[in-house]
């Protein structure tokens, strides 16, 4: 695991790991659903303030934008460094 975030609105954990993988947990419930989209290792993962929307980063230079259901909403692709 390379991140952990936790979102105080509703109780969900996510998590990043090295391979490709973003999941997310709900306290109070096993493993709710398994994020893939990277091409490579997933470093961070971050919820925005209000809960809403996932960020998550990877060695595949991009960085996605998740809902709260695990869909992808978009893809920025040649961040660098």
């Amino acid at each position: 695991m390379r991140s952990i975030a936790f979102n105080q609105t509703n109780g969900t954990l996510v998590s990043a790991g090295g391979d490709r993988t973003i999941r997310i947990w709900q306290l109070r419930r096993p493993l709710l659903v398994a994020l893939q989209g990277h091409r490579a290792k997933v470093y961070s993962v971050s919820f925005s303030p209000d809960g809403r929307l996932l960020a998550s980063s990877g060695a595949d230079n991009n960085v996605r934008l998740w809902d709260r259901q695990g869909n992808l909403l978009h893809r920025l692709s040649g961040h660098q460094g």
